[in-house]
């Protein structure tokens, strides 16, 4: 089919426009010239006549000798055919070379093995989430279930005569909010304390400088 060929017309790269190109007027044909001559374009515009072409930018047509284009399957080896169809993995002195669709399957391989790879990542990451919220879920419930004791406790000694050893629970309690920033808490516990008229000079001194301290914290944060 080649013989009934006259020229090549070609458009992109190095050929603004629509260029007929004499260049298939015999069987073997030579193209040489310098970098950016129009080599690699008219290789481009040739391909563009393959099932496989994916570059838009390039056309081209195969005029016979009575003006009419014919259609042909067109292969170009190049730089690109090498690059889409060619792949060497090597693993120290062992390389492996891939051909055609293999370099494909290879590509997807890669991509489920990245794609295993962050779903793994993202399961370590749901499990410690779900760690920590297992860890929260315990320590409300243990933080609820001392709260409601010293409720009791502060029942208690609003029920009877007074008792310092259940108000020691009272204070020790305000101050253990006081600690963990929970001033709300801490005032509303050494209130239940100095409701009952407690006379600190008969206590030992570390419970008057306890009181005091969680006393200052109430004063700085009203």
């Amino acid at each position: 089919m080649l013989e009934l060929i006259s020229n090549i017309i070609v458009k992109g790269g190095a050929f603004a426009e629509d260029t007929s190109l004499p260049i298939l007027c015999k069987r073997l044909n030579l193209l040489y010239g310098r970098n950016g001559s129009g080599k690699s374009t008219i290789a481009k515009c040739l391909k563009t006549l393959s099932q496989t072409a994916s570059d838009c930018n390039y056309t081209a047509s195969f005029p016979d000798d009575k003006n009419k284009e014919l259609d042909s399957n067109v292969y170009v080896y190049d730089e690109n055919f090498v690059s889409d169809n060619f792949k060497i993995n090597q693993d120290g002195l062992t390389s492996i070379v891939m051909l055609g669709h293999q370099v494909g399957l290879d590509e997807k391989l890669n991509k489920l093995e990245k794609q295993i790879l962050d779903y793994v990542s993202a399961n370590k990451q749901f499990t410690l989430s779900q760690k920590f919220i297992d860890y929260k879920s315990h320590w409300d419930a243990y933080f609820n279930y001392a709260e409601n004791l010293i409720c009791d406790v502060v029942k208690i000694l609003q029920s009877r005569n007074y008792d310092k050893s259940l108000a020691y629970y009272v204070l020790y309690t305000a101050y253990f909010y006081n600690l963990i920033g929970n001033g709300k808490r801490s005032v509303f516990f050494l209130s239940q304390f100095e409701r009952y008229g407690v006379d600190l000079k008969n206590w030992t001194v570390p419970i008057q400088d306890l009181y005091a301290k969680i006393a200052i914290s109430k004063t700085s944060k009203i």
